[in-house]
Order: C-alpha cells, then structure tokens, then sequence
C-alpha cells in the first residue's frame, strides 16, 4: 500500500514538471531570440533568430600575432619579477606501459597579488581519475594555510615572505627543477644548470661553456629574472607559421610543427584567455604517449583573491632530519708565517732568521681546534682594489718541497685577481737547469741575462718574462704538470692557478680552484676545491703571522662515543625559532604488522641548550651538538645535528626527530609536507612537461 501510494506522488510531480516545461517551451518558441547572427564574427550566435546590432568581427591575423606576443611577453616578466599574475596549468598525456593504459592529469595554479603581497599554489595530480596529489599553500602577511590530507592547517614561519614560499612550492610541485634560480643555459640550449655552477671549476656541461663564462653574461642572466617562462619568446614566436580561424567564441591563431600544434585564443577585446600545447604522440621510457595537451589559461583580475584563515589547527613546519654523509670535523690547522712585502723582494734564509728568532710563540685558541661550518660564514669586505695580507703574499709550511732529490723549496703564497701564485723563494740555490724554447734549451742559471743568447727566443736574456712576446724561462724540477715561470726581479719561480670565487677580508681568504693545483711535494687538489685561510698577527712583531689553513677530517668520537651525523631538510624553506623545538633522539623499528614504531631514549630541551648530554634508562650515554650553519638563528634548512651515543657499540645508527612545539607535532610527519610521487605518477608528470614544453622549444 506504501510502495502504491509513492509511486502515485512521483506521477503527479512529474506530470506537474512536465506541464510546466511544455508552457515554459512554449513561450520561448513564441519569443524570437535576439543575437549577433554573423557567422564571421567572434561572438555568433547560431541559437539567435535576430541580429542584435552586437557582433564583434575578428582581428586581423598581424593584429592577434602582434598582440600574443606582447600578452606572453608581459605575462611573463611579471611573473619573474614580482607583478600581479594568475594562471592555471592543465597538462594532461594517455600513457601506456607494460600493457596498462593510464591517463595522468595534473593541474597546477599560481597567484600572486603584488598588491597585498599574498600568493595561493595548487598542486593537484590524478592517475585515471583518482587523486593522488592535492597540496594547496596561501599566505597573506604572517598566516600561511596549507591544504593537505582534505583539510586545512595553519603553519608558523617567523619571516613572513610570501615570494619565498610561493618560489618553494612551484620549484617543488615542478619536480625540484631549477626553474624557481637563475639558471644558465647550455648544450645548444639543451641542458639547463643552475647559475652557481657556473665557473666553479667543474665542468657540467658536454660543451664545456658553463666555465670562462664572463661576469658581464652571468649579470644578464640575473637580470632576466627568477624563472623559466611559460611562453614562446620573441625568437621562438617568429620561427612559427601562423594561421587564424574564428570558432567557439574566440579568435585563434595556431601553428604546427613536428614536435605539435600551439593554438592562442583571444576573447572579443583582443585579451589572451588560453594557450594551448597539443604535443604529436611519442615514445621513451619504456612507454607510448599519446593526447598529450598543455592548457594554460590566464585568470581574471576578480580571479586573483587571496583569503587566508587563522583559526585552522596548527601543523609543525616539514623539516625533515637526514643522514649527514658529508659532515666531518674542521679545524685549523696553524703555521708561522712570515708577511711577504708587496714587491716579494725576501729571500729565504731572511724568512727562516725571524721564524727562528720569534722564539716559541704560543699558537692562537683558535689554532687546531674543532669549528663549527658558522665559524666560516663571514662578511667580506666590498672593495676589490684593497690590499691585504692575501694580496701582498704570505708563507706557510704547508706549501714546502718538490719532486726531486734537491733540498726542499720554500713556497709563499699570494692572490692577485682571481689567480693563485705560488713562488718558491732563491730559485737559483735549488735549481740548476732552466728550460726555454718551449723546452727544446736548457741553459744553466749562470747563463742567464749574460750578455750571451743561448736561448733561440732570447728569453735567458732580458728582463724576464716576456708574456706579452710569449718568451719566458721555465723552471725545470717543480712538478710534473705545472708551468713554472722564473722571475727575475724576485729571483723566483712562480706558478699560477686560476680561481673561479675569491673573497677576502683582514681576518679570512676564501677562494676555489678552477683548475688543478699541483702542490709541488703533496697531494694534488683538482678543480672545484676550496680553500679556507684563517690570519691572526702575532703582538710586537709586524713581520710575522699565524695561518691556519681550513681542514677536515671525519667525525671525532666525543669522550668515547661514536659520532652520527644529521642535516636538516625542508621542502618550503620555513625558518623557526629553535627555542620552539624538542629533540627526540631514539631507533626506529619494524612491528609484526610492518608498520614502523618509534622507540624514545633521551629528549632534549632545543629551548635551553644547543649541545647537551643525558643517559636512558638502560645506561646509555648521550650527548648531541647543534650548528646553526648560515647564522641566521634560526631552525632550518641545513642546519647540522651530530648526536653521540654508545649504543650498540657505534653500529646502530640512530634516528633523530623534532617535535614542534607550537606545531604540536612531529616536523617528519607534518602534514604541511608536500605530497611524494609515485613513480609512476613521477614519470608520467615529467613526460607529460617535457612533451608541452618540447612543441615550443
């Protein structure tokens, strides 16, 4: 009776809804509707019965080619340098691998309100139609919201800079590439590094061009701006054969090549709304790749609002603690040194008698005694033409032999410009062969500048050397690869080794190698290593000084306890005050279910101390130390964290974790996190990238 009595409801309304739809139906056949009916126009109206007088004609095709490019062209220089912008990416590809057919869509976007300096990131990723990455960041002043896990969280960074957290997050949603840094560009604009590779020494691209790179390009490179474009620039834009149609509401010009077809579409006021990459199907990774589209559209200025909250519940910051390979213990390893006058004018029995005469000089505090990395973070002096102890030249027992049999040779030391000179001192006491006409002539070094030429280039006559006429005298005994270069006025043979970053103040010099340094009687440093000089003058004596010279070693052990060491990560860059956070040092291990348990052994108040020591309740020893490594006083990214332990004898690693106070969390386990890539969803986003990007490349 019940079942009857409903179904009879469900008949009245749908007869009642189909009535009025049939009068609805029939006022609207009765009212002619009124439209642009040119069917040339941008704005047609097929449905329209009588033209309204409203049509719109399309551009000219020169006028939407003209106005596409300054549209890209503007878009992206805001984009670079802080200007309002919002954009939204929707790149999608069909792949095939192994057999199994998988759609992957991932839809990127990007606000930035120069006005109220807010910023809104959106990273969404799906995996034939099923969420498997949604991560959206807002900040507007100090409130910073993070969408992650379906719901919002409030997260607490102590410098409020929305440009840095906006720059984090696209770098991290596009892969960690270095799209976010100045970048140079190489390999016949194949291979991009980024800029602070450039002239460090090492050579990173097949081409070899990212060295000798001279300081005028690497400025134009800074002031291109921070990021990648997402458009086609000038060149690029004019390489293209474009044509036009009118369709759907929009004009649109489009353009083919090999790689695929851009489509850019305008509204009826000649504004940019869409972009369109259709890359042509392809094949790498093991996979096939087909309706591969790139859709960037341009958000209205309504579209680009900014609303935070701060009633959210709080999330810890997403540091992370990782397994520290590359720490070690440095030091200063300390010499007397006599000062070097600027015309190098000293011979070497002059340096010996005042080291002699020094007496035993006790060696500075700082001399041979484990440093922290922030003891090196320092502030140079600006001014490039100042003369310092580096500049004018400096001995150090660091720099003394050779190869052969002969006694040891004294080395001092100098920097002129971004070069390296090394000079050992009385070169015609220790040597007695000199080589010119590219080494085809030895003549002894009684026979220079003595009125005799012996040499076919005149170079064992005259003042010496000639760089300039290419005739020089080399000495011969000093190395093996290294050119040594006999000058006369200093009765010197000096070598010289190029430098790709040099800084330098009263107190420090800093510099790294671009080529091999071949150190004459010791191990050679190849190119790309760095150098630390530490100096210190020694009271009442203008001619001496102490050097220590920067170098390392691995991990001491700390009373008996094996070292292990940990750096601090972070995906988004937040900076914390440390007194906010609790170290919780412990192992972690596997259950019987498989999921992994945390077991506690000692904690330790981040508030109070950065170093301290404590026993669990079995008897084990602990102790730890903290280095802020950029000095900036706060918990972040690379920060260093050696804990001490004789747990298990010293092969049991440990696992180090923060817990945020104000976060009230774990920072491991935040959920402020971007979300990790499958591999699969990993590979499918960078082949769907790389195939948009490719068709304008």
């Amino acid at each position: 009776m019940y079942m009857k009595r409903t179904n009879a409801l469900l008949l009245s309304i749908l007869l009642v809804a189909m009535s009025l739809a049939g009068c609805i139906g029939d006022d609207e056949d009765n009212d002619p509707s009124t439209g642009c009916t040119d069917s040339d126009a941008v704005n047609y109206d097929s449905g329209a019965d009588e033209d309204d007088g409203s049509c719109v004609m399309a551009a000219e095709q020169s006028e939407l080619e003209t106005a596409a490019l300054t549209q890209m062209l503007d878009f992206d220089q805001r984009r670079s340098n802080g200007g309002t912008y919002g954009v939204e990416a929707i790149m999608e590809t069909d792949s095939t691998i192994e057999g199994d057919s998988i759609n992957t869509e991932v839809t990127i976007i990007e606000i930035f309100d120069s006005d109220d300096q807010s910023i809104s990131y959106t990273y969404r990723y799906k995996m034939n139609g099923m969420d498997f990455g949604n991560y959206q960041v807002r900040q507007k002043g100090d409130i910073i919201n993070v969408f992650s896990e379906d719901e919002w969280y409030l997260v607490n960074d102590e410098i409020g800079d929305s440009n840095n957290l906006l720059n984090a997050a696209i770098k991290k949603g596009n892969g960690d590439d270095i799209s976010m840094d100045p970048y140079f560009t190489c390999d016949e604009e194949e291979y991009d590094i980024p800029i602070q590779w450039v002239n460090d020494g090492i050579v990173h691209c097949q081409d070899g061009t990212d060295e000798g790179v001279t300081q005028e390009e690497i400025d134009e490179i800074l002031a291109d701006g921070r990021q990648k474009t997402m458009f086609p620039d000038a060149i690029e834009f004019s390489e293209f054969e474009w044509s036009m149609v009118v369709e759907d509401g929009y004009q649109t010009i489009f353009a083919t090549n090999e790689e695929g077809t851009i489509y850019i579409s305008f509204d009826e006021n000649l504004q940019m709304v869409k972009y369109v990459a259709e890359a042509v199907d392809s094949e790498g990774f093991d996979a096939e790749f087909e309706n591969t589209v790139s859709t960037i559209t341009i958000l209205d200025d309504d579209e680009i609002n900014v609303e935070v909250s701060d009633d959210y519940p709080p999330a810890a910051s997403p540091l992370l603690v990782e397994t520290y390979y590359n720490a070690r213990d440095y030091y200063w390893d300390c010499s007397l040194s006599y000062n070097i006058p600027a015309d190098q004018i000293i011979t070497e029995e002059e340096i010996n008698s005042t080291i002699e005469s020094s007496g035993s000089e006790q060696f500075p505090e700082w001399c041979q005694g484990i440093q922290s990395n922030s003891n090196f973070v320092h502030t140079f002096a600006s001014e490039s033409g100042s003369e310092y102890l580096w500049n004018t030249g400096f001995s150090t027992d660091k720099r003394v032999g050779n190869w052969g049999p002969s006694p040891q040779v004294f080395h001092t030391l100098r920097v002129d410009g971004y070069k390296l000179i090394t000079a050992s001192l009385n070169a015609s006491e220790h040597i007695s062969e000199f080589l010119c006409d590219d080494g085809g002539t030895s003549v002894t070094f009684a026979a220079i500048n003595d009125d005799v030429t012996d040499c076919t280039d005149g170079a064992d006559e005259g003042m010496q050397p000639d760089f300039d006429n290419g005739t020089y005298l080399q000495c011969d005994g000093l190395g093996y690869y290294t050119i040594a270069v006999y000058i006369e006025t200093t009765n010197s043979c000096e070598t010289t080794t190029n430098l790709t970053y040099v800084m330098m103040d009263d107190e420090y010099l800093n510099f790294i190698l671009a080529e091999r340094l071949e150190l004459w009687g010791s191990y050679d440093k190849t190119a790309g290593s760095e150098f630390w000089f530490k100096h210190s003058s020694v009271s009442g004596d203008e001619d001496l000084s102490f050097i220590g010279e920067w170098s390392s070693n691995s991990l001491s052990d700390y009373n008996g306890l094996d070292p292990f060491a940990f750096i601090i990560e972070d995906e988004m860059n937040f900076q914390n005050d440390i007194d906010e956070f609790r170290l919780d040092i412990g192992f972690a291990e596997y259950n019987d279910d498989g999921e992994e348990e945390f077991t506690l052994h000692v904690s330790f108040d981040l508030s109070q101390m950065q170093s301290g020591e404590s026993t669990d309740s079995s008897g084990n020893n602990w102790a730890f130390s903290y280095s802020d490594v950029n000095g900036n006083n706060y918990l972040d990214a690379g920060d260093t964290i050696i804990v001490y332990t004789d747990y298990g004898d010293g092969w049991d690693a440990p696992k180090v974790k923060l817990y945020h106070e104000w976060g009230q969390g774990y920072t491991d386990e935040s959920p402020a996190i971007l979300p990790g890539f499958t591999m699969i969803g990993t590979l499918s986003l960078l082949v769907v990238v790389a195939l948009s990007r490719r068709v304008i490349e």
